[in-house]
């Protein structure tokens, strides 16, 4: 995939290049952000650097002015979306699917089936007064403006959480039907190449006078920054001044955890981050409940049999 995404970031368009009518097709930006994830995985901290850098100081993308605003359908390309699943509700070119991932991660009870819920220990990760919780997390019973009253189903295996991100008021469904919304699915933001940076800098630097530390303690700002003023009390999320490596890379890892919430990017920096401290996976995943992880065999997804034959048994099964 590195090869691809580097073709890709040397001949695609800038952002700008494309202009607003085209906006939403992958740009150069969307590329170098992609490969500075990959880098991530591989801990090649120096790539991430460069090519989150590069994404930053070109300066095509920023910060949505509010976070919770952020996954309004009126802003699905706000200068913060770099990547994302886009789906019109009514169009072939999309087969509805967007009714899909609204129904799954609806309020069961409540026009949807309750799947991929808000943990307790998501909830719990939050700073008190983030802004962030109440724009992620809807819970049982609360009066949401613009649809009433959200009550769970009382069954057996229903959570008192539901995903926030794909609530919106009647007045953005399709017919006046819950399940027929256009909903973007964010693949990649701004936000988050901020925050690869922030790590690659920690990571890279050498003792805590080093100025990459100032560096990423000024990219996560950004990001706590904004969320703090989508609220109402400008006290909460205090600046960030840890210097100390290992603090701050846990920091880190739990800003990525809060601002990301929700959008598929947990699981795989979780992977990642027991190769940097092994047995971290395995204690946050037992926090959250699942005591039979186990990092050899469900780190890694199975290869289709299909490519297996394809390769004459080259590739082998991972187990």
């Amino acid at each position: 995939i590195i090869d691809d995404l580097s073709y890709a970031a040397m001949n695609l368009p800038t952002r700008d290049e494309w202009g607003i009518a085209e906006r939403g097709r992958v740009t150069k930006g969307t590329a170098e952000g992609l490969l500075a994830k990959v880098y991530l995985f591989r801990q090649d901290y120096a790539s991430v650097k460069q090519y989150a850098g590069q994404v930053i100081s070109r300066g095509e993308y920023n910060l949505h002015h509010n976070y919770r605003d952020l996954f309004s359908p009126d802003s699905y390309y706000s200068d913060e979306v770099m990547l994302a699943d886009q789906y019109l509700w009514g169009s072939d070119k999309t087969r509805d699917k967007a009714s899909e991932y609204v129904k799954w991660q609806g309020v069961r009870g409540f026009k949807g089936w309750g799947f991929c819920s808000p943990s307790e220990s998501l909830d719990k990760a939050y700073e008190s007064g983030d802004p962030r919780r109440e724009a992620t997390i809807i819970y049982d019973g609360e009066n949401m403006e613009g649809v009433g009253v959200i009550n769970f189903k009382d069954e057996p295996g229903v959570q008192p959480r539901a995903n926030k991100k794909t609530m919106w008021p009647t007045t953005y469904w399709n017919a006046n039907n819950f399940a027929k919304q256009n909903c973007h699915l964010y693949f990649l933001r701004y936000a988050d190449v901020l925050l690869m940076y922030a790590e690659a800098c920690n990571e890279l630097a050498n003792g805590e006078s080093d100025p990459l530390v100032d560096d990423a303690l000024a990219k996560l700002e950004l990001v706590r920054d904004r969320a703090r003023k989508s609220g109402d009390d400008p006290t909460v999320l205090p600046k960030i001044t840890e210097r100390d490596k290992a603090k701050l890379r846990e920091i880190i890892w739990n800003e990525r955890r809060i601002e990301l919430a929700m959008e598929g990017h947990r699981f795989f920096d979780l992977i990642r981050a027991d190769k940097v401290v092994p047995g971290y996976a395995e204690k946050m995943l037992k926090a959250h409940g699942k005591t039979n992880f186990n990092m050899s065999q469900h780190s890694t997804f199975y290869i289709p049999q299909k490519q297996i034959d394809i390769s004459q048994g080259i590739l082998k099964q991972n187990k």
